[in-house]
């Protein structure tokens, strides 16, 4: 797309929230049954959703009478740094919230909470799950959730992701084919690529397999590659401290170099 399209980020979430209430519209006879996502989109790319936009899109779905879901699995539990959860760095309320994972660290674990009301309702029904309310997993649950707060790792997610991603301009500076840097705490995305001369974004998928390859072979692990095959997910543990980072930022740019001289970007 080119980067110049809209005229500012206001008229680019106008655009996409009524986007969404057309699709509503011309999709459903008049009523929807809900809307879920991520506050960061994760899979796609640490894809963070820009302000206003869920409000917006919240505001739509319920006056076509859906309910409003937010999945945590990955935003949740402080890793965006300034806030607990992923939705309210968009100022919003859902009905009903996922998580999973890292409620667990590690022990197979999926919670949903709801309305009281909207729980009632399914409390109501015939419900049935094999590996429900087990005794152990739930206090698991408990310990995570008082090391999170015991630990301050929120805090460290805030500190250490801004600490990262400073490193990572830097690294950027180096290295222009990282074309962007984006994500919340440490929930952090790299796009790899370059514009033409339209200002159309060419997405480097070469680039990126290599240098994800590469990092592997040096002892760092990250997530990949998004939809088009040309992003970096960076999801450390919310422990890690700035020695990792420096770590980490060291062997990428060993990697970036090794990616220069054989792509010659």
């Amino acid at each position: 797309m080119n980067k110049n399209i809209f005229a500012s980020e206001k008229a680019m979430v106008d655009y996409y929230v009524d986007d969404c209430a057309d699709a509503m519209r011309a999709l459903s006879t008049g009523s929807i049954a809900a809307w879920m996502s991520e506050t960061v989109q994760g899979v796609g790319g640490c894809i963070p959703l820009p302000d206003g936009y869920l409000s917006g899109v919240y505001e739509h779905v319920k006056k076509f009478g859906g309910v409003t879901i937010a999945d945590e699995v990955q935003t949740g539990f402080g890793r965006c740094g300034t806030h607990f959860w992923g939705f309210e760095t968009q100022g919003v309320m859902p009905d009903i919230v996922t998580m999973a994972k890292g409620i667990g660290n590690g022990i197979p674990l999926g919670c949903v909470a709801a309305r009281e009301d909207i729980m009632d309702h399914i409390g109501s029904k015939v419900f049935f799950n094999t590996y429900g309310a087990q005794p152990i997993q739930m206090a698991v649950a408990q310990a995570v959730l008082d090391i999170i707060d015991e630990e301050k790792l929120q805090q460290n997610c805030l500190e250490t992701g801004a600490y990262f991603v400073e490193k990572l301009r830097e690294l950027q500076k180096e290295y222009p084919i990282i074309a962007d840097i984006r994500g919340k705490g440490l929930m952090l995305g790299l796009e790899h690529g370059t514009y033409d001369a339209s200002g159309a974004f060419v997405p480097d998928r070469e680039t990126t397999t290599f240098v994800f390859n590469a990092l592997r072979d040096e002892g760092v692990l990250i997530g990949g590659k998004g939809r088009d095959g040309n992003c970096f997910r960076l999801k450390p543990p919310m422990i890690i401290t700035r020695a990792n980072v420096d770590f980490a930022i060291e062997k990428m740019s060993k990697c970036y170099a090794e990616a220069r001289k054989k792509f010659g970007n």
